[in-house]
């Protein structure tokens, strides 16, 4: 019992140690977005209802897609102020054309947003895959 109870403490030991890692990987993560001259990739926020689109979704028509929760929209909400409070400057905004994606960009509030065809779901749009 003595060791399980020494394998535990060693246990969080080793975690707290690796949330201090993750911490000191963050500063250099945000010093590197603020010194500026890289790119940051990011996902949609929250969007329930699984992967893809229902059946029969359009691209043009927001009602026929996987839209952002409430959440996902406060989450975009948080990022965006999270980057300015941290003085990241942003240059570009470019997203998918997915209305998840253009909606979370948009609610970042960083600047103006370019829907870009690149980041579009080639899965499902076959046709831009060549190009």
């Amino acid at each position: 019992m003595r060791r399980n109870g020494f394998a535990i403490v060693a246990l969080v030991l080793a975690l707290a140690a690796a949330a201090d890692i993750a911490r000191a990987d963050d500063a250099a993560a945000w010093s590197a977005l603020r010194a500026g001259g890289h790119v940051a990739l990011m996902r949609h926020a929250d969007a329930p209802g699984g992967v893809g689109d229902p059946p029969g979704f359009r691209i043009d028509d927001c009602a026929t897609q996987r839209n952002l929760s409430a959440k996902g929209r406060a989450d975009a909400r948080r990022i965006g102020a999270r980057l300015k409070s941290e003085g990241i400057a942003v240059d570009q905004i470019l997203t998918s054309p997915w209305c998840r994606c253009m909606d979370t960009a948009t609610l970042l509030e960083l600047g103006p947003v370019e829907a870009a065809p690149t980041f579009g779901n080639v899965v499902v749009l076959r046709d831009q895959t060549a190009a």
